[in-house]
């Protein structure tokens, strides 16, 4: 079965372990808490080990890591997000 969950984003960058074979589908700040989070899609059927996103958070006018790609925007208001990450490093 596929299923969605969301994990918490800690920080404008880092690493965020989730299980193997996921797709971002997005990324933005949760109604609750107002922190930044992604959804995450999964094959629940897949078991055993962990990827992990590394990511970083830019802002307009902000860096571009040349060595990530890009996921997802959101806006803050008045500030516009840039969610750049890379996906499916294994960490067994």
């Amino acid at each position: 079965m596929r299923t969605i969950h969301k994990y918490p984003l800690a920080g404008p960058y880092g690493e965020q372990a989730l299980p193997p074979g996921g797709k971002v589908i997005h990324a933005g700040l949760d109604a609750v808490d107002l922190m930044p989070y992604i959804w995450v899609e999964f094959d629940d059927s897949r078991r055993g080990g962990e990827d992990v996103l590394r990511y970083s958070i830019v802002a307009i006018g902000g860096g571009i890591p040349t060595d990530l790609d890009h996921i997802a925007s959101w806006v803050d208001a008045p500030y516009m997000w840039h969610l750049y990450g890379r996906y499916g490093w294994s960490s067994d």
